[in-house]
């Protein structure tokens, strides 16, 4: 399903800005609030635009990110629907995605402590252990969100980095209902948010102002049906020769720097030493990128592995 320029300048007008007024938008893109409206409606009636969701700093709120990967044996709709409904009951599961590759399934948690994480973790695995063939489990101590304008074909304009950290918050009642609130829909308005949070608009602005002043929120951004756009979501771990003098910095710095990043994670437990999201066009897109990486540094990168996202069972940026 095809998109036009203009569709793809909205889009990327709302990332990490999708609270952003119809007003400031249509400045940025040099069109009526009228046409934006409707290219918004159109947009979200096609499928293309799934929603808007804020990126929220749960590092900041105590939390530690973990994930499971796993490889079942058993894909039927019955065993999916098991595992969807678990995701979905699990406040501290904040993704879950279906895969192609070693792995065909990840949930990434948020916890308090190793201890909680595999309470969580041995509570999925058990439920599910007759179906399972292998798992892998990691932590994750940073995220780097990359804009999606570099895969519109626009300049990156923006990343939005998290990081474990000591600095931790205390958040009220109505912070987390109004977390909770712009999680099921960032670009609502003050309005319908003090609605929702039984309180007024003017103390909703002012505690919304203060979650992102203290960096809780990071940004919001627009949810992309990728596929709908003709774009393979992958993961993939890249293997490197850590004998060779400061590769993984150098690797680093290079991806970085690529369009088809989405985003990037350190940590450790993973099945290499780096850890991307690439969007690509085809597969063949894919395997170019990763020869050319190869190319760049002749004998720093001794492989990679990749699994493609197939479909989302749970998408939530708030363990609360």
């Amino acid at each position: 399903m095809d998109v036009d320029e203009l569709d793809r300048e909205i889009l990327a007008a709302l990332d990490f800005g999708a609270r952003r007024g119809l007003s400031a938008i249509t400045e940025k893109v040099n069109i009526s609030s009228q046409l934006l409206d409707y290219r918004l409606k159109t947009l979200r009636k096609r499928g293309i635009l799934i929603g808007f969701r804020p990126v929220i700093d749960s590092f900041k709120l105590g939390f530690l990110y973990y994930r499971l990967f796993v490889r079942l044996t058993d894909t039927s709709p019955r065993r999916v629907a098991r595992i969807a409904s678990f995701a979905r009951k699990t406040r501290q599961v904040l993704w879950c995605y279906q895969m192609h590759g070693r792995f065909n399934l990840v949930l990434s948690f948020w916890a308090k402590s190793v201890r909680e994480f595999e309470q969580l973790s041995l509570s999925f695995l058990t439920q599910h252990g007759d179906a399972i063939a292998e798992y892998n489990q990691d932590q994750i101590y940073r995220l780097r969100h990359f804009s999606i304008d570099r895969l519109l074909g626009k300049k990156c304009s923006s990343i939005v980095d998290i990081e474990e950290s000591s600095e931790t918050h205390t958040i009220d009642a109505l912070d987390k209902a109004l977390l909770r609130a712009l999680t099921l829909d960032s670009r609502q308005t003050y309005s319908a948010l003090a609605s929702r949070c039984k309180t007024s608009d003017k103390v909703v602005a002012y505690r919304v102002e203060r979650l992102e002043e203290r960096g809780i929120i990071k940004g919001y951004r627009p949810i992309i049906n990728w596929p709908l756009l003709g774009k393979f979501h992958w993961k993939v771990f890249i293997q490197l020769n850590l004998g060779a003098r400061g590769i993984v910095d150098s690797v680093l710095r290079y991806l970085y720097e690529s369009p088809e990043i989405f985003c990037a994670l350190n940590g450790v437990g993973f099945p290499g030493e780096i850890d991307i999201e690439v969007v690509q066009d085809s597969y063949r897109g894919l395997f170019n990128y990763m020869e050319q990486l190869q190319r760049e540094f002749p004998g720093g990168i001794k492989g990679y592995e990749h699994m493609e996202f197939t479909a989302v069972h749970k998408v939530d940026y708030l363990p609360l």
